[in-house]
C-alpha cells in the first residue's frame, strides 16, 4: 500500500482513504475500526498503534518507533509493560492470537509486523473538525462529545492523591497500566477521567455466569471478584489478590454499605463475611439468587431465581417483598436506593429475552412499582458528592446512564451511552460496577467463534470472531443458522457468505432446520416461527406463544404425512417448571390439529430432541435433586425412561447414523452410543467426545453445538482464545467517571 495523502474536496475537509484487511475496515485518521460494518471498540493508543502497523504491511515496525508514536519522548513511562498491553488490546480488538497470528506477528526483542493483506477501501469525506489542544487525546470508550478526553502532560509530571496514587502504583507494578494520560483539566477544577487496565493475575479465571463476577466497594478502595468458583479480594493499594475462605460455590455477592463486609449466597445459604478476616456467619436459608443489596439499617433484599424479591430483616427469617404479575417470570438484580425507602430491580416477561427486560423502582412505603426504563436490564443507582444522582442500566453490551431523582423515582434527563463492549450474560446481569467515589470497574465481552469438531479430536475454528449463539447445521452440511445480537443469520460454509434472515424479532434459544432443509424454525417471545434461509421472504409465525404461556421450539422429525415439531412450554409465574409438547405439521410446515403435551411432571423438563426416525425423545430434566441430567423416553410415551448422564448433562442431540446421543457436561461434548433391541432402548456409557471447551456455561451460549447428518463432525460455538483469556484475567477501571456523568447529564436535562 503506497503512502496515503489527505486532500481537500469542495472545501468540505480532508478526504481520508480507508484501509481494509480481512473483514476489518480502519479509518487511520480517526482510529475508527469496523468489522463487517459494525464498530469495534478501540481506544486511542491501540488505534494509533494499529494505524502505524497497517501503514507498513509486511515490514518490521520497531518497538522504538511505536514508542515515539504513542508517547512523548520526555514523558516518564514503564515503556515495555505499557507497549505490551497496547499490542494486547489491538490483538483483542482483532481477535488475534500471538502464538498463531493472522494479523500481527511478534518479532522477538525487535517489534511487530502486520502480516495480513491490506487494501485501500475507498475515500470518505470528513467534515473539518475544530482544532484540539495538543495535550488532549480522545478516549473512544466514552463515545460522544469531542471534548470528553483524558489528558497527558508534556513532562509527565502527574498530580494525584489518595487511593488513586496507590491504584496507579499498583497498576504499574502489576503490568496493568494502559493509559498514563492525565493531568489537570484545562480551565476547570474537576478531576480528569482516567482509564486503567488491571491484570488480576495469571491464575485468575473470572466466571462467565450466572451474574456479575466483579464488584468494587462503595468507598472505591477494594475489588472483589469470583475466580475459580470462589471469591477473591484485592485492595487497590496492594498488588496481590487473596482468597476469601468459605466462599466456594458462590452465586451472588454484594458489599455492605460501609464497605467492610460482604454478603453472599452459596449452597442454599445467605452468609455474611467481614473483610477483616473474621469467620463466615450464616444469615438465612436462601435459594440460588439473582442479585442482592444491603441497606444502611442492615436489611437485605435478595432475588429468588424462580420468583420475586425477598426481604431479609436483621433478625428473623426471609419474607416475600414482591409478587410476580401474571405475565412475569422473575424479579432480579435488586438494589436499595439511599435511605432504604425504595428498591431498583429488573423484571421480565420472557425467559432470557433481556431485550424485553424492564428496570423498575419499588416504593417500600406503599408497595407501588414504577417503570424507569423499558427494554433494559441491570439497573444501578449511584450519587456523587454534589448530590447528583444517576441511574445506569444495560442494553446488550452497552452501559447507559441518565440523571435520576431517587426520591421522586424519576429520570431527570435522557439516557446516554457510557461504555461499550461490557460483558453480560443471559441472566440479565452485566459484569460492571460503580463506586460512590465515581470509579467504574468493568470486564470486556468475550467474542466467540464457530469451530468444526471431529471424532478424531481435531478442532478447527473458522470465520471471524463475533456474536454467535445456538448454531444449527443444515442436513446437507452447507449452511449454519445462528443468532447474533437478537437476529437470525445463515452462514454459507462453502461460499463464506452471511445472510440476515430476521431484523428486530429477538431470536434466541435453540433453532433447527425442517427435515427438508427448506426452513429454519426459531423462537421469539411471540412464539415459534419459520424463516427461509435466503431471507427472501418475511418469517411466518407457526405457533403463537398464547400468553401466559411461552413456547420455545426444540426439534423436528419426519412423520407420516408431514413432520412433528417438539417444543417446550412454561407458564409465567412458574419459571422453573417447563413441560414438553409436540404438534403435527403438514409438508409445508402448517400446523395440523392442536399441540399435545408429551411430558408434564413436577420436575423441570426442557431441551427436547426428537430422534430423526421419530421414535425417541431425549431431554434434560431436574429429577436428581435439582440438577439437570439427560433422559430418553419412547415416542409416544409409554412410561419407560432411561437415564443417560450421571453427574449432570444438558443440550441433547441425536446422530441416528452413528447411533449416538450427544450432550454437554461441564462444558465438554459428551457422547453415548445406544442400541435398540425389541423396542428397548439400550444406552452405553457416556464418554468425552471432544476436549475442546464449548461456550456452554449458563451465561454465554444456549445450545452451543449442532451435529452433522453423518455424525462425523460437529459445528460448535467456542470462545475466541484471545478475547476470552483477556476477559477472564483483566478488568478496566475508569476513575473520576462522575466528571463525565455530570457534564453529560447536564446537557440532557
Amino acid at each position: 500500500m503506497g503512502k496515503q495523502s489527505a486532500r481537500v474536496v469542495g472545501g468540505v475537509g480532508p478526504v481520508v482513504t480507508l484501509v481494509r484487511f480481512g473483514t476489518f475496515e480502519l479509518d487511520p485518521s480517526s482510529g475508527e475500526l469496523k468489522r463487517n460494518g459494525r464498530r469495534v471498540p478501540l481506544q486511542d493508543q491501540p488505534a494509533r498503534a494499529l494505524s502505524l502497523l497497517v501503514s507498513r504491511p509486511g515490514q518490521l515496525v520497531t518497538r522504538d518507533e511505536l514508542r515515539q508514536t504513542l508517547w512523548p519522548t520526555d514523558m516518564f513511562l514503564e515503556f515495555d509493560t505499557a507497549l505490551n498491553i497496547v499490542i494486547a488490546k489491538v490483538r483483542h480488538a482483532l481477535a488475534d492470537v500471538a502464538v498463531s497470528p493472522r494479523f500481527i506477528e511478534t518479532v522477538p526483542k525487535r517489534g511487530y509486523r502486520f502480516i495480513a493483506d491490506v487494501h485501500e477501501a475507498g475515500d470518505r469525506s470528513l467534515a473539518t473538525a475544530p482544532e484540539v489542544e495538543p495535550t488532549a487525546v480522545e478516549d473512544p470508550r466514552f463515545a460522544g462529545d469531542a471534548d470528553r478526553s483524558v489528558y497527558v502532560g508534556r513532562t509527565g509530571a502527574v498530580r494525584f492523591s489518595g487511593w488513586i496514587a496507590a491504584a496507579l502504583l499498583l497498576a504499574s507494578v502489576s503490568a496493568a497500566v494502559y493509559f498514563w494520560r492525565f493531568n489537570w483539566m484545562p480551565r476547570t477544577a474537576e478531576a480528569a477521567v482516567m482509564q486503567l487496565e488491571v491484570s488480576l493475575g495469571p491464575d485468575a479465571s473470572l466466571r462467565s455466569a450466572p451474574g456479575p463476577s466483579i464488584a468494587i466497594s462503595p468507598n472505591g478502595e477494594r475489588l472483589v471478584f469470583v475466580s475459580n468458583n470462589r471469591l477473591m479480594t484485592r485492595r487497590l493499594d496492594h498488588r496481590v489478590s487473596t482468597p476469601l475462605v468459605g466462599t466456594e460455590g458462590v452465586t451472588t455477592f454484594f458489599f455492605s454499605p460501609d464497605s467492610q463486609s460482604l454478603a453472599f449466597v452459596a449452597d442454599g445459604k445467605l452468609r455474611r463475611l467481614a473483610l477483616d478476616g473474621t469467620s463466615v456467619v450464616t444469615i438465612a436459608d436462601a435459594p440460588e439468587a439473582r442479585g442482592g443489596s444491603w441497606a444502611e439499617d442492615g436489611t437485605i433484599v435478595l432475588s429468588d431465581v424462580s420468583g420475586g424479591l425477598m426481604r431479609v430483616p436483621v433478625a428473623g427469617p426471609a419474607e416475600p417483598l414482591t409478587r410476580l404479575e401474571p405475565n412475569e417470570f422473575t424479579h432480579r438484580w435488586p438494589q436499595f436506593l439511599p435511605g432504604g425507602r425504595a428498591v431498583v430491580f429488573t423484571s421480565h416477561t420472557a425467559p432470557t429475552w433481556w431485550t424485553r427486560g424492564r428496570v423498575e423502582a419499588l416504593s417500600l412505603a406503599d408497595g407501588r412499582r414504577k417503570l424507569l426504563q423499558d427494554r433494559a436490564t441491570f439497573g444501578r443507582f449511584v450519587a456523587d458528592a454534589h448530590g447528583n444522582g444517576y441511574l445506569t442500566f444495560m442494553r446488550g453490551s452497552t452501559l447507559l446512564a441518565a440523571a435520576f431523582d431517587p426520591v421522586r423515582l424519576e429520570l431527570a434527563g435522557e439516557p446516554f451511552p457510557v461504555l461499550d463492549d461490557v460483558a453480560y450474560d443471559n441472566t440479565g446481569a452485566a459484569h460492571v460496577d460503580l463506586s460512590r467515589t465515581g470509579t467504574i470497574v468493568a470486564r470486556t465481552q468475550t467474542r466467540f467463534r464457530l469451530a468444526w469438531l471431529e471424532s478424531s479430536g481435531a478442532a478447527r475454528a473458522f470465520g471471524e470472531p463475533g456474536d454467535y449463539e445456538a448454531p444449527a447445521l443444515s442436513r446437507d452440511g452447507s449452511l449454519v443458522a445462528y443468532s447474533s445480537v437478537g437476529d437470525l443469520w445463515v452462514y454459507d460454509v462453502r461460499r463464506d457468505v452471511r445472510t440476515q434472515v430476521t431484523k428486530g424479532l429477538a431470536v434466541t434459544r435453540p433453532k433447527h432446520w425442517t427435515p427438508d432443509d427448506r426452513f429454519i424454525v426459531f423462537s421469539t417471545p411471540e412464539g415459534i416461527w419459520r424463516g427461509r434461509p435466503d431471507g427472501g421472504a418475511l418469517p411466518q409465525l407457526m405457533l403463537p406463544a398464547a400468553p401466559p404461556r411461552v413456547r420455545v421450539a426444540s426439534s423436528s422429525a419426519s412423520a407420516s404425512g408431514g413432520s412433528r415439531l417438539a417444543f417446550h412450554e412454561v407458564t409465567t409465574g412458574n419459571p422453573s417448571k417447563w413441560d414438553l409438547w409436540t404438534v403435527l405439521l403438514d409438508a409445508g410446515g402448517a400446523r395440523i390439529g392442536e399441540p399435545k403435551a408429551f411430558l408434564r411432571t413436577e420436575n423441570d423438563e426442557r431441551e427436547s430432541d426428537l430422534s430423526p426416525d421419530g421414535r425417541w425423545v431425549a431431554y434434560s430434566a431436574t429429577e436428581a435433586g435439582g440438577r439437570f441430567d439427560i433422559y430418553v423416553r419412547a415416542f409416544p410415551d409409554d412410561g419407560r425412561r432411561w437415564k443417560i448422564s450421571d453427574g449432570g448433562g444438558v443440550y441433547p442431540r441425536w446422530s441416528a447414523s452413528r447411533s449416538t446421543l450427544f450432550f454437554v457436561a461441564d462444558g465438554l461434548l459428551m457422547a453415548a452410543t445406544y442400541a435398540v433391541k425389541g423396542g428397548v432402548f439400550a444406552p452405553g456409557k457416556p464418554r468425552v467426545w471432544s476436549r475442546q471447551p464449548l461456550a456452554a456455561e449458563p451465561g454465554p451460549n444456549p445450545f452451543p453445538y449442532s451435529v452433522s447428518a453423518d455424525g462425523e463432525r460437529i459445528i460448535a460455538v467456542v470462545a475466541d482464545d484471545a478475547s476470552d483469556q483477556y476477559s477472564r484475567r483483566h478488568v478496566t477501571l475508569w476513575v473520576n467517571a462522575f466528571t463525565d456523568l455530570r457534564r453529560r447529564t447536564s446537557s440532557t436535562r
